[in-house]
């Protein structure tokens, strides 16, 4: 039994993230070309370079065959979804974001305090998580004024 910090291989493996050298590979070069792999599956179609599996493996100095025996690893496949999903939360979080803003600028829609304060909670939230934000116990009208004022420090940038 192969140990990797104290702890059988195959334990290491299950807590891992990302894939460790498998009975596959065990060498550094294979672990970056299946790293490499794992980030062009997540890269939209449009946007990977090289654009084709084919053409993605001759950079890799490896065949498309070696390419298909990754993404059968189920060590790649648990990544592949782990990383999917963290990039799709980041994506759809980034979608609302835009939304709440055009709304909160809106000045004929009757939410746009309450997407006004959304906005601000999540920034409050991102910039310092372990400090419960003033916003909750602002009144609409503070934090409209509050809201123009940031809404003025975006346009000045």
């Amino acid at each position: 039994m192969t140990e990797t910090s104290g702890k059988p291989l195959a334990q290491a493996q299950q807590e891992s993230v990302l894939p460790l050298p498998s009975w596959k590979s065990g060498f550094p070069e294979a672990e970056k070309r299946r790293e490499t792999y794992l980030e062009w599956l997540l890269t939209p179609e449009a946007e990977r370079s090289p654009s084709t599996k084919r053409k993605l493996a001759e950079v890799l100095g490896v065949s498309t065959q070696t390419l298909r025996n990754y993404a059968q690893d189920p060590l790649f496949q648990k990544a592949l979804i782990q990383r999917g999903r963290t990039l799709y939360r980041v994506e759809r979080a980034h979608d609302i974001l835009n939304t709440l803003y055009e709304q909160a600028i809106d000045p004929d829609n009757p939410r746009s305090v309450a997407a006004a304060k959304a906005i601000l909670e999540y920034i409050s939230k991102a910039a310092d998580p372990d400090h419960e934000s003033d916003i909750h116990q602002m009144t609409d009208e503070a934090l409209a004024k509050h809201f123009d004022a940031l809404q003025a420090r975006i346009k000045e940038n």
